[in-house]
């Protein structure tokens, strides 16, 4: 898919790349949008949370961060992960470390759509639309466990890659 770049920027924890194409291809069909770049960087803690420092002004960890770098209807921008927040949390809200950093991804590409979670309600839609897309990926057989390969622990193998 051109346009979409991700970056393994975690020292230890991957996501499957086959899976996060997937992911984005299912919300540019169900959200009728054209993707111009979308930059998906995987990442740690500390790096997340210095950008929220920076960025936002926020002097504490996140999940994900969204970058909107234009104002189409196409999706322009990237999503900052903490792959180390979803390892941490997953267990807490009962999903795989898997389908808890793809909810990270996805929260950010749906603020790049144009959803706001600023509210209450906003919040609930944005839930309603993460468990639907994540549901649709299940059902069409991807696997959002921990296992199958769909997460790589890796000694040192960080490094750009561009799905196509």
């Amino acid at each position: 898919m051109t346009g979409l770049h991700i970056t393994h920027a975690h020292a230890a924890l991957r996501l499957d790349e086959a899976l996060l194409g997937a992911l984005v291809r299912l919300v540019l069909d169900r959200e009728a949008r054209t993707l111009d770049f979308l930059g998906i960087i995987l990442t740690d803690r500390a790096s997340l949370r210095a950008l929220n420092k920076r960025f936002r002004g926020g002097d504490y960890d996140t999940d994900v961060l969204s970058f909107p770098m234009g104002d189409s209807q196409a999706i322009d921008g990237e999503v900052y992960v903490s792959l180390d927040y979803a390892k941490a949390r997953c267990e807490e809200f009962g999903a795989s470390f898997v389908e808890e950093a793809l909810r990270y991804v996805l929260h950010g590409i749906l603020h790049l759509v144009g959803y706001d979670d600023k509210d209450a309600r906003g919040q609930a839609g944005m839930r309603r639309l993460e468990d639907l897309y994540l549901g649709s990926l299940a059902e069409a057989g991807y696997n959002l466990a921990d296992d199958v390969g769909a997460l790589h622990d890796v000694e040192m193998n960080t490094g750009d890659a561009e799905v196509e």
